[in-house]
């Protein structure tokens, strides 16, 4: 999914997020109803193309997200950042073998390979979906914390690269 990400220093990035999660319907007690139950297993950030374009973005993007700033109060900051998600969360980096098994088609989508984030979730939260409409264009969702979600079908599949 597309999304915009504000950082502290006021420039937006854009970007791509892909949830990971294993999905089933369970029958709920309570409701009488089957709950899709959903376990998010680990996701991938990548820099939207507009983002790699940019220098000022990319080196913003870098430095928000890989570490590559050499302020070490800021490297402490994100050190105990992974700490707490490594305990709360069981989440893993990225390693060289995840970003291998892409393959870029040019210079951008090198950039937008080498700048991507993926992280695995080994403790994950757990939650269920209810869904309220379904036909072959549009899903809507409504997820455990009342968070109301309206996915529409692409045309053409989205390709991360």
């Amino acid at each position: 999914c597309d999304m915009l990400i504000s950082t502290p220093n006021g420039i937006p990035l854009q970007a791509l997020i892909c949830n990971h999660a294993v999905c089933h319907y369970e029958d709920d007690a309570a409701t009488k109803r089957k709950r899709l139950r959903v376990q998010f297993t680990g996701g991938t950030l990548v820099p939207a193309r507009s983002t790699v374009r940019n220098a000022a973005k990319l080196q913003e993007w870098r430095r928000s997200f890989l570490n590559t700033s050499s302020s070490s109060s800021s490297a402490t900051k994100l050190s105990l950042w992974d700490t707490i998600l490594q305990t709360v969360l069981g989440l893993t980096r990225p390693t060289l073998e995840y970003k291998n098994k892409w393959m870029a088609k040019n210079a951008v989508d090198a950039l937008r390979i080498e700048n991507s984030f993926h992280f695995d979730m080994k403790r994950s939260p757990v939650g269920w979906l209810d869904v309220l409409y379904m036909d072959d264009t549009m899903r809507i969702t409504r997820g455990n914390r009342g968070t109301i979600v309206i996915v529409e079908r692409m045309h053409q599949p989205q390709r991360y690269f």
